[in-house]
């Protein structure tokens, strides 16, 4: 409100009041000054100063102080004070004679309540659906690699435990279906949603992916960091059109196609153009001296010939069985090992052979859940190595510190329904997460005892008629304060492991245990070991088949002791099923 109306309504309160003195006014000056752009009606004015006049002036009647306040409240708003003259019509208006011709007169007589809304959508909406699910299964068909007898085991989910998505569509992402990139970029998913039965695990979640970065995502066991893997996977969350996206989840099916074969074949294009090659060759020769009407057939097979190894020379298909044979020594893999048949591998090699073949494969998106969990330490050493210097966007999981430490550049971590991104490994987002939490908390001790401030105040003098202009100021600037929302805290998970009896030792005595697949070939030669009660023993072994034999006392000679009191307590990793047919039913009996 200007200077002048505040000067104008003072002297209305002296030409009103004239006993009334210079500390009142002053008074009643200020609520005006900074009370006028919260004024709505003349009601509002009347709260505001009335109970000061009338508590002052007794003499006065209501009357007076409510057509002054009305005159000030007039004086402030000057356009919300004029009032249409009313008249008196010569005749009725009849509405239905308005509502008949409606149509015809809608913009003389238009009005938002009586609009229909109009259908702008341009977009054909079966058509729509019928591009996206060519979109949905051409993706579906560049996430599947390997041989035809094993596609789809690398991303293979069972139908009833899907998750169910929802994504809100975006009109960019939309209008680029029709024209597919050949260069894949950045990946941005917004708004979208996850749940697995009846529980929410994403709401309104946004993920971003940058061409060339490695993220890890990490989060509690059981907030859906694999369901999210798996959505992508299988196509339900919408990806730009082109997107090559590779899972690796499950080992691969044993037969009798050697291990560096079977990574060959993860190269779809290479191994496609490698069989029609093959088969073009074959018809040539059978072509070859026969009918000589069938000359320009044989012309358009040279042709499609020269096409087929202009692009096996572009994608350097020669250069892949070397870089097949790198991948898998670096994964653990010896040259005698790349010709074996891989049903002869056990299921934690049959993993290596599926990440083998994804990292063979070069996808635009590489989704990798616990890829260490069945390698050796060399082998995640060049795991390491090899991620760093790959150009692709990996989204790997993984509980293990120091691999996120030096593959990822960034992390997102899955908390509370939604994906909250970090810079840099995962010291730096453990770092940089308390110093957000810290300062989350700092805000809501601000913001509770700003609330609780204010509150008091209002209690305070909420029947105060000197103040109720005051109260009514502190009321409208609660409402627009922001929420009071608690900070998330994280939940200590503590195990208390209950008392036992206290044991004599040796809880576990070995004497010259020995076992062996293959005579020749012992993996545990004349062992002796000791485990006393206080023990603290940790087995590392180059392969895990060994660490599996001690561990559940496969012996094929040799003595073993062990405590009465001791319960058999058994760890079942990864298909272990695969390795009892090599052992002898005796012994395989016994540890039953």
């Amino acid at each position: 409100m200007e200077s002048g109306a505040i000067s104008v309504a003072v002297s209305l309160f002296k030409e009103t009041f004239p006993s009334l003195d210079d500390d009142i006014s002053s008074y009643i000056e200020s609520i005006l000054t900074e009370n006028a752009e919260h004024f709505d009606s003349e009601g509002d004015v009347h709260d505001a100063i009335g109970g000061v006049l009338d508590g002052f002036h007794r003499q006065n009647s209501d009357q007076e102080i409510k057509t002054l306040c009305k005159k000030i409240y007039h004086l402030m708003r000057p356009s919300d004070g004029f009032v249409e003259k009313q008249i008196t019509l010569d005749a009725p208006v009849q509405m239905a004679s308005l509502l008949d011709t409606f149509s015809e007169r809608v913009v003389d007589n238009s009005s938002i309540w009586m609009m229909k809304k109009q259908n702008s959508t341009i977009v054909d909406s079966k058509k729509l659906e019928k591009a996206e699910a060519k979109i949905k299964e051409k993706q579906l068909k560049k996430a599947i690699i390997g041989r035809p007898g094993n596609a789809g085991k690398a991303i293979e989910v069972k139908e009833n435990e899907r998750a169910t998505v929802s994504q809100q569509a975006d009109r960019r992402e939309l209008a680029s279906f029709s024209n597919v990139v050949s260069h894949v970029g950045d990946i941005r998913l917004e708004n979208f949603d996850i749940a697995y039965g009846s529980r929410v695990l994403l709401q309104g979640a946004n993920l971003s992916l940058t061409y060339g970065k490695r993220y890890g995502l990490v989060g509690r066991n059981g907030f859906g960091k694999t369901t999210l893997l798996r959505s992508l996977a299988k196509g339900d969350l919408r990806l730009p059109p082109g997107v090559r996206v590779l899972h690796v989840e499950q080992e691969v099916v044993g037969d009798s196609l050697p291990a560096l074969e079977s990574v060959l074949q993860a190269d779809i294009e290479r191994h496609t153009l490698l069989i029609e090659l093959a088969r073009l060759q074959a018809e040539m020769k059978t072509s070859s001296g026969t009918d000589p009407g069938l000359s320009n057939s044989a012309s358009t097979i040279e042709s499609r010939v020269a096409e087929i190894y202009s692009r096996l020379n572009a994608i350097e298909a020669d250069k892949a069985p070397a870089r097949a044979a790198v991948v898998l020594h670096g994964l653990g893999f010896s040259q005698e090992m790349q010709s074996k048949p891989t049903k002869e591998f056990s299921g934690g090699w049959r993993m290596r052979l599926a990440l083998a073949q994804a990292l063979f494969a070069k996808p635009d998106l590489l989704l990798l859940d616990e890829p260490t969990n069945m390698l050796d330490m060399r082998a995640i050493i060049w795991l390491e190595d090899y991620l760093q210097s790959s150009s692709n966007i990996l989204l790997i999981v993984s509980h293990d510190r120091s691999f996120l430490n030096t593959v990822a550049t960034d992390i997102i971590h899955l908390n509370c329904k939604r994906l909250d991104a970090y810079r840099g490994n995962y010291d730096a987002f453990e770092q940089a997460r308390s110093e957000r939490l810290l300062n989350q908390q700092r805000e809501y001790e601000s913001l509770k005892a700003e609330r609780e401030h204010i509150q008091q105040f209002i209690d305070k003098f909420r029947y105060n008629a000197k103040r109720a202009s005051l109260v009514q100021s502190r009321i409208k600037h609660l409402e627009k304060l922001p929420p009071l929302i608690p900070p998330e805290k994280e939940l200590k998970v503590v195990i208390r492991l209950p008392d036992c009896e206290k044991l004599s030792p040796p809880l576990l005595q070995l004497d010259e245990v020995c076992f062996h697949y293959v005579l020749d070939k012992p993996i545990l030669n004349h062992v002796n070991l000791s485990i006393s009660p206080d023990s603290r023993i940790s087995i590392v072994s180059y392969f895990s088949d060994y660490v599996l034999c001690l561990k559940y006392s496969l012996f094929i000679s040799g003595k073993s002791h062990r405590a009465s009191l001791i319960k058999n307590c058994k760890y079942y990793l990864l298909n272990v099923s695969s390795l009892i047919y090599k052992l002898p039913n005796k012994f395989f009996n016994e540890w039953i």
